[in-house]
Protein backbone atom coordinates (compact mmCIF):
# COMPACT_ATOMS: atom_id res chain seq x y z
CA UNK A 1 0.00 0.00 0.00
CA UNK A 2 1.34 3.46 -1.21
CA UNK A 3 -1.19 5.44 0.14
CA UNK A 4 -0.05 8.67 1.75
CA UNK A 5 -0.80 8.96 5.81
CA UNK A 6 -3.68 11.22 5.98
CA UNK A 7 -2.06 12.61 9.77
CA UNK A 8 1.11 13.69 8.21
CA UNK A 9 1.28 17.04 6.69
CA UNK A 10 2.80 16.66 3.39
CA UNK A 11 6.44 16.58 2.89
CA UNK A 12 7.18 16.10 6.58
CA UNK A 13 8.67 13.49 8.09
CA UNK A 14 6.64 10.95 9.17
CA UNK A 15 8.82 10.21 12.34
CA UNK A 16 8.67 13.85 13.39
CA UNK A 17 5.58 15.63 15.56
CA UNK A 18 7.21 19.11 15.28
CA UNK A 19 4.73 21.93 14.85
CA UNK A 20 2.74 23.27 12.07
CA UNK A 21 4.63 25.72 9.76
CA UNK A 22 1.80 28.07 8.15
CA UNK A 23 3.74 28.21 5.07
CA UNK A 24 3.89 25.01 4.18
CA UNK A 25 0.54 23.76 6.12
CA UNK A 26 -1.79 26.27 6.26
CA UNK A 27 -4.81 23.26 5.31
CA UNK A 28 -3.78 21.63 8.45
CA UNK A 29 -5.03 23.85 11.19
CA UNK A 30 -8.36 23.06 12.74
CA UNK A 31 -9.25 26.67 14.81
CA UNK A 32 -12.29 25.85 16.08
CA UNK A 33 -10.78 23.07 18.24
CA UNK A 34 -8.55 23.74 21.58
CA UNK A 35 -8.89 27.53 21.25
CA UNK A 36 -6.32 27.95 18.72
CA UNK A 37 -9.09 30.41 16.28
CA UNK A 38 -9.86 32.59 19.19
CA UNK A 39 -6.57 33.40 20.41
CA UNK A 40 -5.36 33.63 16.96
CA UNK A 41 -7.82 36.43 16.29
CA UNK A 42 -7.19 37.97 19.76
CA UNK A 43 -3.72 38.62 18.92
CA UNK A 44 -4.91 39.56 15.28
CA UNK A 45 -7.10 41.96 17.05
CA UNK A 46 -4.54 43.64 19.54
CA UNK A 47 -1.39 43.60 16.84
CA UNK A 48 -0.24 46.93 16.29
CA UNK A 49 2.83 47.20 14.85
CA UNK A 50 3.82 50.68 15.44
CA UNK A 51 2.38 50.57 18.91
CA UNK A 52 5.25 47.47 19.07
CA UNK A 53 7.47 49.52 17.44
CA UNK A 54 7.29 52.57 19.84
CA UNK A 55 7.28 50.82 23.17
CA UNK A 56 7.69 46.73 22.84
CA UNK A 57 5.51 43.72 23.97
CA UNK A 58 5.46 40.36 25.85
CA UNK A 59 3.17 37.44 24.43
CA UNK A 60 2.96 34.36 26.14
CA UNK A 61 1.32 31.31 24.64
CA UNK A 62 0.04 28.94 27.26
CA UNK A 63 -1.25 25.61 27.82
CA UNK A 64 -1.37 21.98 28.30
CA UNK A 65 1.80 19.61 27.04
CA UNK A 66 0.73 18.97 23.20
CA UNK A 67 -2.16 21.45 22.96
CA UNK A 68 -0.08 23.71 19.82
CA UNK A 69 1.80 26.31 21.73
CA UNK A 70 4.27 26.39 19.11
CA UNK A 71 2.20 26.32 16.19
CA UNK A 72 0.30 29.28 17.37
CA UNK A 73 3.32 31.12 17.98
CA UNK A 74 4.37 30.08 14.26
CA UNK A 75 0.86 31.58 13.12
CA UNK A 76 0.97 34.72 15.43
CA UNK A 77 4.83 35.40 13.79
CA UNK A 78 3.45 35.00 10.77
CA UNK A 79 0.60 37.28 11.38
CA UNK A 80 3.15 40.12 12.63
CA UNK A 81 4.98 39.96 8.73
CA UNK A 82 1.96 40.29 7.05
CA UNK A 83 1.31 43.41 9.37
CA UNK A 84 4.84 45.15 8.86
CA UNK A 85 4.54 48.24 6.95
CA UNK A 86 6.28 49.03 4.07
CA UNK A 87 9.59 50.74 5.05
CA UNK A 88 9.95 48.33 8.14
CA UNK A 89 12.64 45.66 8.40
CA UNK A 90 11.55 41.91 10.33
CA UNK A 91 13.97 40.66 12.13
CA UNK A 92 13.47 37.11 13.72
CA UNK A 93 15.58 35.85 16.25
CA UNK A 94 14.59 31.89 17.43
CA UNK A 95 16.07 30.96 20.40
CA UNK A 96 13.62 27.94 20.84
CA UNK A 97 15.97 25.52 19.08
CA UNK A 98 19.15 25.71 21.73
CA UNK A 99 19.03 22.47 23.32
CA UNK A 100 19.43 22.09 27.44
CA UNK A 101 21.36 18.90 26.75
CA UNK A 102 25.61 19.00 25.79
CA UNK A 103 26.96 17.45 23.25
CA UNK A 104 27.87 14.73 25.65
CA UNK A 105 24.19 13.73 26.50
CA UNK A 106 24.32 15.39 30.01
CA UNK A 107 21.51 18.34 30.53
CA UNK A 108 22.80 21.65 31.01
CA UNK A 109 22.51 23.10 34.42
CA UNK A 110 20.11 26.58 34.70
CA UNK A 111 22.99 28.60 34.87
CA UNK A 112 24.83 26.89 31.64
CA UNK A 113 21.05 27.20 29.65
CA UNK A 114 21.14 30.68 30.34
CA UNK A 115 24.61 31.08 29.48
CA UNK A 116 24.30 29.00 26.30
CA UNK A 117 21.03 30.84 24.65
CA UNK A 118 22.68 34.53 25.75
CA UNK A 119 25.43 33.28 23.67
CA UNK A 120 23.29 31.56 20.75
CA UNK A 121 20.99 35.48 20.83
CA UNK A 122 24.78 37.21 20.17
CA UNK A 123 25.73 34.95 17.45
CA UNK A 124 22.46 34.35 15.82
CA UNK A 125 20.88 38.40 15.85
CA UNK A 126 20.78 39.60 12.14
CA UNK A 127 20.32 43.09 13.10
CA UNK A 128 23.73 43.21 15.26
CA UNK A 129 26.85 44.06 13.56
CA UNK A 130 30.24 42.02 13.29
CA UNK A 131 31.68 44.76 15.56
CA UNK A 132 28.92 44.80 17.92
CA UNK A 133 28.44 41.03 17.87
CA UNK A 134 31.82 41.21 19.62
CA UNK A 135 31.36 43.70 22.37
CA UNK A 136 28.40 41.83 23.21
CA UNK A 137 30.56 38.55 23.26
CA UNK A 138 32.94 40.60 25.31
CA UNK A 139 30.43 41.74 27.91
CA UNK A 140 28.98 38.48 28.26
CA UNK A 141 32.49 36.52 28.94
CA UNK A 142 33.12 38.86 31.71
CA UNK A 143 30.74 37.38 34.21
CA UNK A 144 30.84 33.47 35.41
CA UNK A 145 28.21 31.10 33.79
CA UNK A 146 26.10 31.55 37.64
CA UNK A 147 26.46 35.14 36.98
CA UNK A 148 25.17 34.98 33.38
CA UNK A 149 22.51 37.96 33.18
CA UNK A 150 20.26 37.66 30.13
CA UNK A 151 18.87 40.71 30.52
CA UNK A 152 22.26 42.49 29.44
CA UNK A 153 22.30 40.72 26.26
CA UNK A 154 18.61 41.32 25.67
CA UNK A 155 18.93 45.07 26.53
CA UNK A 156 22.13 45.07 24.54
CA UNK A 157 20.73 44.21 21.74
CA UNK A 158 17.97 46.22 22.49
CA UNK A 159 20.20 49.53 22.44
CA UNK A 160 21.55 48.28 19.12
CA UNK A 161 18.22 48.13 16.93
CA UNK A 162 18.11 50.50 14.63
CA UNK A 163 14.85 52.77 13.78
CA UNK A 164 12.45 51.44 11.31
CA UNK A 165 13.34 47.39 12.57
CA UNK A 166 11.00 45.32 14.43
CA UNK A 167 13.20 42.30 16.33
CA UNK A 168 10.49 38.71 16.82
CA UNK A 169 12.40 37.21 19.86
CA UNK A 170 10.75 33.50 20.50
CA UNK A 171 12.19 32.85 23.78
CA UNK A 172 13.46 29.09 24.23
CA UNK A 173 11.18 26.63 26.75
CA UNK A 174 12.01 24.82 29.38
CA UNK A 175 11.59 25.24 33.34
CA UNK A 176 13.72 27.95 33.75
CA UNK A 177 12.15 30.26 31.18
CA UNK A 178 8.55 30.31 31.80
CA UNK A 179 7.88 29.93 35.04
CA UNK A 180 5.35 32.75 36.07
CA UNK A 181 7.34 34.31 38.25
CA UNK A 182 10.36 35.13 35.71
CA UNK A 183 7.93 35.58 32.50
CA UNK A 184 7.30 39.32 34.29
CA UNK A 185 11.43 39.89 34.00
CA UNK A 186 11.45 39.71 30.66
CA UNK A 187 8.76 42.82 30.75
CA UNK A 188 11.98 44.29 31.94
CA UNK A 189 14.06 43.16 28.69
CA UNK A 190 11.70 44.48 26.18
CA UNK A 191 11.72 48.10 24.64
CA UNK A 192 11.10 49.82 21.57
CA UNK A 193 10.66 47.69 18.40
CA UNK A 194 10.85 44.21 20.37
CA UNK A 195 8.33 41.81 20.53
CA UNK A 196 8.74 38.56 23.04
CA UNK A 197 6.82 35.30 22.14
CA UNK A 198 7.11 33.09 25.01
CA UNK A 199 5.53 29.61 25.96
CA UNK A 200 4.55 28.47 28.97
CA UNK A 201 3.44 24.72 29.92
CA UNK A 202 0.73 24.80 32.03
CA UNK A 203 -0.95 22.22 34.46
CA UNK A 204 -3.84 21.92 37.22
CA UNK A 205 -2.09 23.76 39.59
CA UNK A 206 -0.32 26.18 37.51
CA UNK A 207 0.03 29.61 39.46
CA UNK A 208 -1.51 32.91 36.88
CA UNK A 209 0.65 34.96 35.43
CA UNK A 210 1.74 37.95 37.06
CA UNK A 211 0.13 40.98 35.74
CA UNK A 212 1.85 44.25 37.07
CA UNK A 213 0.95 47.52 35.42
CA UNK A 214 2.98 47.71 32.50
CA UNK A 215 6.55 50.07 32.14
CA UNK A 216 5.38 53.28 30.23
CA UNK A 217 7.38 51.95 27.65
CA UNK A 218 5.80 48.52 26.91
CA UNK A 219 2.57 47.65 26.00
CA UNK A 220 0.33 45.78 28.71
CA UNK A 221 1.23 41.49 28.71
CA UNK A 222 -0.59 39.92 26.00
CA UNK A 223 -2.02 36.03 27.36
CA UNK A 224 -3.24 33.36 24.98
CA UNK A 225 -4.20 30.59 26.70
CA UNK A 226 -4.72 27.47 24.50
CA UNK A 227 -6.85 24.21 26.38
CA UNK A 228 -7.45 20.92 26.09
CA UNK A 229 -9.63 19.47 24.15
CA UNK A 230 -13.54 19.55 24.65
CA UNK A 231 -15.93 16.44 24.19
CA UNK A 232 -16.44 15.61 20.67
CA UNK A 233 -13.49 18.06 19.52
CA UNK A 234 -11.03 15.02 18.81
CA UNK A 235 -13.49 13.74 16.23
CA UNK A 236 -13.43 17.11 14.59
CA UNK A 237 -9.81 16.68 14.21
CA UNK A 238 -9.78 12.87 13.23
CA UNK A 239 -12.96 13.84 10.72
CA UNK A 240 -10.84 17.01 9.08
CA UNK A 241 -8.34 14.44 8.40
CA UNK A 242 -9.48 11.46 7.12
CA UNK A 243 -11.60 14.18 5.07
CA UNK A 244 -8.58 14.76 3.28
CA UNK A 245 -8.13 10.31 1.94
CA UNK A 246 -8.05 10.03 -1.62
CA UNK A 247 -11.20 8.06 -2.84
CA UNK A 248 -10.45 4.35 -3.42
CA UNK A 249 -6.80 4.64 -0.99
CA UNK A 250 -7.70 1.55 0.71
CA UNK A 251 -7.44 2.88 4.54
CA UNK A 252 -9.33 2.23 7.33
CA UNK A 253 -12.13 4.69 8.70
CA UNK A 254 -12.79 5.78 12.13
CA UNK A 255 -16.08 6.13 13.91
CA UNK A 256 -16.98 9.21 16.12
CA UNK A 257 -18.30 6.20 18.70
CA UNK A 258 -14.79 4.90 18.60
CA UNK A 259 -13.48 8.17 19.42
CA UNK A 260 -16.19 8.67 22.23
CA UNK A 261 -14.33 5.21 23.82
CA UNK A 262 -10.89 7.11 23.67
CA UNK A 263 -11.84 9.99 25.23
CA UNK A 264 -12.84 7.71 28.24
CA UNK A 265 -9.52 6.25 28.17
CA UNK A 266 -7.94 7.22 32.04
CA UNK A 267 -5.10 9.15 29.88
CA UNK A 268 -3.60 12.74 31.27
CA UNK A 269 -2.30 13.59 27.80
CA UNK A 270 -5.05 12.18 25.59
CA UNK A 271 -7.41 15.67 25.40
CA UNK A 272 -5.11 17.53 23.15
CA UNK A 273 -4.52 17.68 19.89
CA UNK A 274 -1.39 16.76 19.69
CA UNK A 275 -1.59 13.17 21.12
CA UNK A 276 -4.97 12.63 19.07
CA UNK A 277 -2.96 13.22 15.99
CA UNK A 278 -0.08 11.38 16.95
CA UNK A 279 -1.45 8.43 18.24
CA UNK A 280 -3.59 8.06 14.57
CA UNK A 281 -0.21 8.77 12.72
CA UNK A 282 0.84 6.09 14.17
CA UNK A 283 -2.29 3.69 13.56
CA UNK A 284 -2.46 4.70 9.58
CA UNK A 285 1.17 4.32 9.70
CA UNK A 286 1.16 0.98 10.72
CA UNK A 287 -1.60 0.13 8.60
CA UNK A 288 0.15 1.28 5.22
CA UNK A 289 3.48 -0.28 6.75
CA UNK A 290 1.59 -3.86 6.79
CA UNK A 291 2.50 -4.20 10.41
CA UNK A 292 -0.61 -3.81 12.33
CA UNK A 293 -2.24 -7.17 12.91
CA UNK A 294 -5.40 -5.75 12.17
CA UNK A 295 -4.94 -5.36 8.49
CA UNK A 296 -7.41 -5.76 6.00
CA UNK A 297 -10.55 -4.33 8.91
CA UNK A 298 -12.79 -1.79 7.06
CA UNK A 299 -12.14 0.48 10.11
CA UNK A 300 -9.51 1.19 13.08
CA UNK A 301 -11.66 0.13 15.95
CA UNK A 302 -11.14 0.61 19.45
CA UNK A 303 -8.99 -2.62 20.61
CA UNK A 304 -6.44 -2.05 17.92
CA UNK A 305 -5.94 1.31 19.63
CA UNK A 306 -5.45 -0.18 23.10
CA UNK A 307 -3.58 -2.62 21.50
CA UNK A 308 -1.51 0.14 20.48
CA UNK A 309 -0.87 1.98 23.26
CA UNK A 310 0.05 -0.58 25.17
CA UNK A 311 3.10 -1.04 23.07
CA UNK A 312 6.69 0.09 23.99
CA UNK A 313 7.74 1.13 20.37
CA UNK A 314 9.20 4.25 18.59
CA UNK A 315 6.24 5.80 16.82
CA UNK A 316 6.08 4.93 13.29
CA UNK A 317 5.63 6.42 9.81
Amino acid sequence: MTAANPFVPPGDDPYSDGPLDPDLHAGWFIDDVGGHGERLAEFAQQLHVPAIARRGRLAVVEGPERSGKTTLVNRCVQLVRERVPRGTVLSTLDLRGVSPTKPDGTMRSGHEMRWTVCRHALEEASWLTDEQRTRGADMLERPSVEECDPGLVYRFMRRNLVQDRIAVVLLPTGPPDIDAANLETYDGWMGPGMLFFAERTTTPGSLPLARRPPRPDSLPLLSLPLRHLEPGEAWTVVERRLGALAAGSGLPGVTEETLRKVEGLNRDDQHTIGWVVALFRRLYGRRIGGRSEFDGLPFIEFPEITDLLARREPEAP
